[in-house]
């Protein structure tokens, strides 16, 4: 069923707060470390350094988890692919709920395709996920995973501001037709335990693929 094209008016975003302290390209202690495996208590460092507010470490025998705060966004670093004490997988991701309006499968695909540092998808109702993944495998330095925590930070935030432009969305009311001019208005959401090893399967297939590439190196 074909469902009619409206062009969303606005985007409330209130989730970022004007001037904060997170800080993109700032350099961090001992930077040139190399790091061989990651621990919540050096991502949670690295965070702070770079700005992270609120940050706590969460560290069970099934999740270890770092989380934080920009503005009134949640993050949570998820430290996984853990073995013999050893973690090579970190990673940053961000919820949030676009209730009551709900974001296509298309313009889902065209985040993922416009960024690198965006792996997206709905992880129930109208709460969409946002991750990303890196390897820590023995060639990553402080600096890099710092990078990588900034970058995503930055781009999971520009690519909700590009949302606020106006668009053509296939957004359908109630009974088949057209929905009426709307604002969307993106809530963040803390993942729950559950949230994370959902999104932690959705984005195994990813580190399992940049593991493989890695050793045909």
């Amino acid at each position: 069923m074909h469902r009619p094209s409206i062009v969303l008016a606005a985007l409330a975003l209130t989730i970022f707060a004007a001037g904060s302290a997170f800080a993109k390209n700032k350099v961090v202690s001992d930077p040139s470390k190399v790091l061989d495996s990651a621990d919540v208590a050096t991502v949670a460092a690295i965070i702070a350094e770079v700005g992270g507010q609120r940050v706590e470490t969460h560290d069970d025998n099934n999740q270890k988890t770092v989380t934080f705060f920009h503005g009134e966004q949640s993050y949570t670093v998820s430290v996984t692919a853990c073995d013999a004490g050893k973690c090579i997988v970190v990673a940053p991701m961000a919820l949030v709920d676009t209730s009551p309006t709900t974001l296509t499968s298309d313009q889902l695909i065209k985040i993922n395709s416009d960024n690198i540092y965006l792996s997206s998808f709905k992880v129930g109702g109208n709460t969409i996920a946002f991750a990303h993944v890196l390897i820590i495998d023995g060639g990553v330095t402080r600096q890099n995973l710092a990078v990588n925590i900034q970058d995503f930070v930055d781009t999971f935030e520009s690519t909700l501001r590009k949302l606020a432009n106006p668009l053509t969305s296939s957004l359908q009311g109630q009974g088949g037709h057209p929905a009426a001019m709307s604002y969307v208005r993106f809530r963040s959401v803390v993942p729950s335990p559950r949230d994370i090893q959902a999104i932690s399967g959705q984005l195994a297939p990813q580190y399992r693929d940049l593991l493989t590439r890695g050793s045909r190196r």
